[in-house]
């Protein structure tokens, strides 16, 4: 009989959290972000489909800077340390 977690024995989880896996999952995650933001103004009128894709890129690089700051810094820094006054004031 095997010991340990089923998730953690799957060679999916093993892959996603190598170094390759992440990066091949948060860019199929802000493709499919990306393409759902487009598909979701799609419906308003659109004049230029090249205006609705820079808009949605410019969308998407302050969602991503805004995702990954907070990922990367506030939560490491304020939550982990029991900061939650700061960190609740950070997004102030």
């Amino acid at each position: 009989m095997k010991s340990g977690n089923f998730l953690s024995d799957s060679p999916f989880y093993r892959w996603s959290g190598s170094r390759t896996g992440k990066i091949v999952l948060h860019t199929c995650f802000w493709l499919f972000f990306m393409f759902y933001l487009t598909l979701e103004i799609w419906g308003d009128q659109v004049n230029d489909i090249r205006d609705l894709l820079i808009d949605n890129f410019f969308y998407l690089i302050t969602t991503m800077f805004g995702v990954y700051t907070n990922a990367y810094y506030f939560v490491p820094y304020f939550l982990y340390r029991k900061k939650f006054v700061l960190y609740i004031a950070s997004f102030c």
